[in-house]
This record gives C-alpha cells, structure tokens and sequence, in this order.
C-alpha cells in the first residue's frame, strides 16, 4: 500500500541520533519462491507468512532496543496492529 510510509519513516530515522527503520517488504522480498502475499481473501498460506514476519519483524526490533536503538517500523498498516506484531513473538 504506497502511502508514503517508508518515506516518512526514513525522515524520522534521520532525525533520531541512533534509530532503525525496520522496513515492511524486507522479510516479505526474502521468501524467493513459494510467496504468497496478502489480498483481500488471502490463501492460509498467505496468512502463516503475514505472521511469520510479524515475528520476524518483533525479534528484530527487540534485538535493536536491546543495544539502545530507536525503532521505527513502516511494516505496520490499518490492519496490523502492534499487538498482532508483538504478540508473534510469544510461544504458541
């Protein structure tokens, strides 16, 4: 969804001495064969990868405050909330 996410956090990230822009299609791109991505009926395939880089997303992000960074994430849309993302991180 281009609404200008990634750039607005970039800006951000700039302006904070020590800060991570976590982007959203970094984890997504990495999956070369056998993505499926989201759509407005999303395959539960689909769905297991959305979830998978919530996690991805969260382990990282904590890795990163861990050592002292901000974090500025543009992964995050309507939909995905950061309870959904932080709570990828807890065992099943």
């Amino acid at each position: 969804m281009a609404s200008g996410k990634s750039t607005v956090s970039d800006l951000l990230a700039k302006s904070i001495e020590k800060c991570v822009h976590l982007r959203g299609d970094v984890f997504r791109k990495m999956i070369i064969s056998g993505r499926e991505n989201m759509s407005a009926t999303p395959s539960a395939e689909a769905v297991r990868q959305l979830y998978l880089r919530y996690k991805l997303t969260a382990d990282a992000a904590k890795s990163y405050f861990d050592i002292g960074f901000w974090l500025d994430n543009s992964n995050q849309t309507p939909q995905q909330t950061a309870e959904n993302i932080l709570n990828a991180r807890k065992p099943v």
